[in-house]
């Protein structure tokens, strides 16, 4: 019982920031998807993005471009869509991933759909 009280007084005592740092820190790098709250950790992405993308993290730099210098196609594009979604349990309508030409397009969808 006195295990539950000071649980119960370090949760009232730590602030909302402190909460979502702690839960980032937690799912980071280990495949479980994040809340809308958490940051976005942009050398995080850049490798999942490369990953999915079949690229080295270093080729993905913030000025090459994704269909012409990198050769994505449709399919590709779908995969990183669904892969982003299900990482960050957001949605990317088709229209929306059509507007993504370079790394930093990536990094300004994600801050959209995940500060609203």
């Amino acid at each position: 019982m006195g295990e539950d009280r000071r649980g119960a007084a370090f949760l009232q005592e730590s602030t909302d920031a402190e909460i979502e740092e702690q839960t980032a820190r937690t799912a980071r790098g280990k495949g479980i998807p994040v809340s809308a709250e958490t940051t976005l950790d942009v050398s995080e992405l850049r490798e999942l993005v490369a990953d999915t993308l079949d690229v080295e993290p270093s080729e993905l730099t913030d000025e090459v471009l994704l269909i012409e210098e990198l050769e994505v196609d449709s399919v590709v594009a779908l995969e990183l869509a669904v892969t982003l979604e299900q990482r960050y349990r957001i949605k990317i309508p088709e229209e929306e991933l059509g507007t993504v030409r370079r790394f930093p397009d990536i990094q300004d969808l994600l801050n959209r759909k995940l500060s609203g």
